[in-house]
């Protein structure tokens, strides 16, 4: 299962938030605008002497009023748990970018992936990126630049959470993103 949100720019120049749902991984739609093919699936809650995994995400998505996609920044982990301990993760981040004719478009500045702090039995996990963009919209480079953080708290016992934040410079009536975790 995913919980994901919705929030729209409307005419008024205001975001308008959707209430969280549950829905379903497979029904997710993916970059191109299609439900996933195969979803992510969890393991059952380990015993104290077996060792499982599991592989979760946080995804940030942000199109304009035509439909195109301009920056997707998902944050993914992977960890091992025993029932009470994590005993390995790893963390890893992924973008997508839009890009015009002629070399114009969306630029990622950057991207991070880092543990934040951990104990044996949790580990909080973060990314962050940022893009910026210059092209016909502005060809000066100074009005768009859109900022993303994830987070992931991965526990022993096989439970996790998670927590996104995005900021951008400015937008325009129509940008619309979605955002889950799942």
């Amino acid at each position: 299962m995913a919980a994901t949100v919705d929030v729209r720019v409307g005419a008024d120049c205001r975001a308008h938030v959707s209430a969280v749902r549950l829905v379903p991984l497979a029904t997710v739609p993916d970059v191109r605008g299609t439900t996933r093919s195969q979803p992510t699936s969890a393991s059952a809650p380990a015993t104290a002497a077996a060792v499982s995994s599991i592989q979760r995400g946080v995804y940030q998505r942000v199109w304009d009023c035509c439909g195109i996609l301009m920056n997707e920044f998902d944050t993914i982990a992977y960890w091992q748990y025993n029932g009470s301990s994590v005993t390995y993760w790893s963390l890893h981040n992924a973008v997508a970018y839009h890009r015009e004719t002629f070399g114009g478009g969306w630029s990622l500045q950057y991207q991070n992936a880092w543990r934040q702090g951990s104990s044996s039995s949790q580990v909080n996990l973060a990314g962050d990126a940022g893009f910026s963009y210059q092209g016909i919209f502005d060809p000066t480079g100074t009005l768009f630049y859109n900022s993303y953080v994830n987070t992931i708290q991965v526990r022993g016992n096989g439970s996790w959470s998670c927590q996104w934040s995005y900021a951008w410079r400015n937008s325009v009536p129509g940008w619309h993103t979605q955002n889950w975790c799942g």
